[in-house]
């Protein structure tokens, strides 16, 4: 949550005779694309009953709305506990009166061979790691003024994985892509689809003020599907 940035938390905790605690835990966040992103670093799906989005599994709900994050947590599932968590979802969600704005740049992530919720939403590079094992550096020099989503594609059931970062400036996005391919590589490699010694095949590119890299593709048509996807998309926005 400090990654993402919040204001403040809340935390509350009911108890009631003969059934488990409920716990309760409302962050606000600096801004509503930050509890969206939350809401995806935590989640495997999205069943929509509550706010702008949420995820329920046995004992828990989770959900964000406008620039609020709100867990609830009871200890175990009785059929009490879980009609008492769904009335105090509904009920803090009917309480916030705004929505907030999904960042614009989930729109442009390419549908084909996606993996459906695997969308995360970031500007910390911490999070740059949680499918594919990148660098501990900041190798893409992602901060508070960038934009930046990972995601899952699957082709003939091998995964692979897109990061893509919106910058302030073209500028900004092309010093981007030299970084991490003077770091990653240890020179400037001058080639916009590489195979690596381990035969998976890998991208890093920018377009406009935008920096993609596919990493862990089974062939290089992985990477040109999304890829010209991707761009596409890019024009359509412009």
């Amino acid at each position: 949550y400090i990654s993402y940035g919040y204001n403040e938390v809340l935390s509350y905790l009911f108890e009631n005779k003969n059934q488990p605690e409920i716990r309760i835990d409302i962050f606000e966040m600096t801004e509503s694309k930050n509890a969206y992103g939350v809401f995806t670093l935590s989640s495997e799906k999205n069943d929509d009953q509550f706010g702008q989005g949420s995820q329920y599994i046995e004992g828990s709900i989770i959900f964000w709305k406008d620039k609020y994050f709100i867990s609830i947590l009871a200890g175990s599932e009785t059929e009490e506990s879980k009609e008492t968590i769904f009335s105090l979802a509904k009920l803090i969600s009917d309480n916030i009166n705004a929505n907030g704005e999904i960042p614009e740049i989930v729109g442009l992530l390419p549908n084909e061979n996606k993996i459906r919720f695997s969308e995360i939403y970031f500007n910390h590079h911490a999070w740059q790691n949680t499918y594919y094992f990148i660098s501990d550096e900041n190798i893409f020099n992602i901060d508070k003024t960038c934009n930046a989503l990972l995601s899952s594609y699957n082709f003939d059931n091998s995964n692979c994985y897109l990061l893509l970062i919106e910058y302030e400036t073209n500028t900004k996005a092309e010093e981007a892509q030299n970084k991490f391919l003077v770091t990653f590589f240890d020179e400037f490699i001058d080639e916009p689809i590489i195979k690596l010694e381990n035969e998976k095949w890998m991208s890093c590119q920018f377009y406009q003020n935008y920096v993609y890299a596919i990493f862990n593709a089974k062939n290089r048509e992985c990477i040109e599907i999304i890829s010209k996807s991707l761009i596409n998309k890019i024009k359509t926005k412009s």
